[in-house]
């Protein structure tokens, strides 16, 4: 027995007993060369007609596809397999790796790499444990095939709950946001926008670009698709004039052959063949967006097979259909064998095609190169001993920024001040060091401020307002950046600095102030006047 699946609970998801018992069952695990999925899991499935192995306790199977799914908590993964069989989709196959003691996420991701049964990977995650090995993981596999994620403790309760849930350490969103996306990976907020995706991924070819045709048998859904195209950053498909010449020699004078092509309420059946299949040959067209509305003659899932049909003669193209129909038609597509996405609405089906532009683009994009940079060991040492010597556990920001530039990390320009112990007394008093940067090149009303040794509540206690304006700044009178109140002072923030505060104190009844970037390390002050 080389493979164990531990569905049991009461491991590192209860506390520390639990997690010495978990760590115990991982050693012997690998004490015996054994692989082993969970504890605390739903299990395994492998829909390959040759393997055909159902070992988990899913209320049903799913169907047979070519997703490879897997998922940190057991019962939202079942929940999954039952919605995605409703829609349709199937999986070749399914891991939940519950508090992942040994087999994890990016165990997954290496094993289906190259694997032909899988064309693309749901993540439903609650931690990722060893960042670079998946970022190392999923860049190269995202290039491949689609990676798509939901990653959940986004909230501190969310975090908090995942805990409790695997024994999970969610982490900090920003930086796992920053992560899936510097590695490839579509990341989805909601199970309803994985679902729509997970569909689109399985019945669409990636494009060649991004320019969108719809066809519509009605004006005002054509118009707000366009509007949601646009939003989604890919642009509409410029019908060229042979197409549009076509289009004329079978529809009736009352329709419009620009894009959107909108065909007229009256238009029967053949009509959405004919249109869509000659909007398809048109060389300026990437992707198609199919539009039905109910009007009198016309049967939605007569128009679903015609559409159906046609994507199986031109298997090169996307093609998405918008069925604003009742949900009967819905329930009917689940019963059958279904090859084209279909929406409720048109904005669905305009994200839909933005993530089929969003591979394209991360699969185009160069791989780059990561710069060496020449590293001076010896002084960066020299640092971290002397604040060991110290007794310190912690290095000023002055000292952190000399580390970094020791290590090859390029920084801004600097330059340093020591103000005197009278001019800053109360800050100095309590340990603190200020230093204030004045560089060439830089505007006059603008330096750097370290303040090492405050709190960074403290900071308006030690800025220093020009002694001519004969006051210092109060703290108060605080406005955030995000709320509007410092565009009316005709401040534009630096690119990348996302924290602003503007104080302003009354100086002799004139408004004057100091606006501060904090960036977490340092502060990048603006004295206004």
């Amino acid at each position: 027995i080389k493979g164990l699946v531990v569905i049991s609970a009461g491991f590192k998801e209860t506390g520390g007993e639990g997690r010495e018992l978990e760590e115990a069952l991982a050693a012997k695990v690998r004490a015996n060369g054994m692989r082993m999925v969970g504890p605390n899991c739903l299990g395994v499935v492998n829909t390959n007609p040759n393997v055909r192995l159902d070992a988990c306790f899913a209320e049903s199977l799913p169907v047979a596809g070519d997703i490879g799914f897997v998922s940190q908590s057991g019962a939202l993964g079942g929940g999954i397999l039952n919605i995605l069989k409703d829609l349709n989709v199937g999986f070749a196959q399914f891991i939940s790796i519950g508090n992942q003691a040994d087999v994890n996420a990016e165990t997954a991701l290496e094993y289906w790499e190259n694997d032909p049964d899988v064309k693309q990977i749901l993540l439903y995650m609650e931690s990722i444990p060893d960042p670079a090995n998946f970022r190392k993981l999923a860049t190269r596999i995202s290039k491949k095939k689609p990676i798509v994620a939901l990653k959940a403790g986004r909230s501190a309760a969310g975090a908090s709950a995942a805990s409790s849930h695997t024994g999970s350490l969610a982490g900090g969103d920003r930086a796992a946001d920053a992560l899936l996306k510097q590695s490839g990976v579509i990341r989805e907020m909601s199970l309803k926008d994985l679902f729509s995706t997970a569909k689109v991924f399985a019945n669409c070819p990636i494009p060649k670009g991004d320019r969108v045709a719809i066809v519509t048998n009605s004006g005002g859904p054509g118009i707000m698709a366009s509007d949601a195209v646009c939003e989604f950053g890919m642009q509409m498909a410029p019908i060229s004039d042979e197409t549009k010449a076509e289009l004329r020699s079978f529809l009736p004078a009352a329709a419009s052959v620009k894009n959107p092509v909108d065909m007229i309420a009256s238009a029967p059946l053949e009509h959405y063949r004919r249109t869509v299949e000659t909007v398809l040959a048109d060389p300026n067209v990437d992707m198609v967006m199919v539009i039905y509305l109910p009007f009198l003659g016309l049967k939605d899932i007569d128009v679903a097979r015609e559409l159906m049909r046609i994507r199986a003669d031109h298997p090169e193209k996307p093609i998405v259909g918008v069925f604003m129909t009742k949900s009967e038609f819905f329930q009917q597509l689940s019963e059958m064998k279904v090859t084209v996405p279909f929406y409720m609405y048109s904005e669905e089906a305009a994200e839909a095609f933005c993530r089929l532009n969003q591979q394209r683009l991360w699969q185009a994009r160069p791989e780059g190169v990561v710069p060496q940079r020449p590293m001076d060991e010896d002084r960066a040492l020299s640092i971290f001993k002397a604040a060991a010597a110290e007794g310190r556990r912690e290095l000023t920001t002055r000292e952190s920024l000399e580390v970094l530039d020791a290590c090859g990390v390029r920084l801004l320009k600097h330059g340093q001040q020591r103000t005197a112990a009278q001019q800053h007394g109360g800050a100095v008093r309590r340990g603190g060091e200020i230093a204030q940067g004045r560089v060439a090149g830089v505007p006059k009303d603008f330096l750097i401020l370290w303040v090492d040794g405050i709190h960074r509540t403290r900071i308006a206690e030690a800025l220093h307002v020009p002694e001519d304006d004969g006051t210092r700044p109060a703290v108060g009178g605080c406005a955030d950046h995000r709320d509007g109140a410092w565009r009316e002072q005709g401040i534009q923030f630096p690119r990348g600095f996302f924290h602003g505060r503007l104080l302003c104190p009354a100086v002799r009844g004139v408004p004057c102030g100091v606006l501060v970037w904090d960036t977490g390390c340092f502060f990048v002050v603006h004295y206004m006047n």
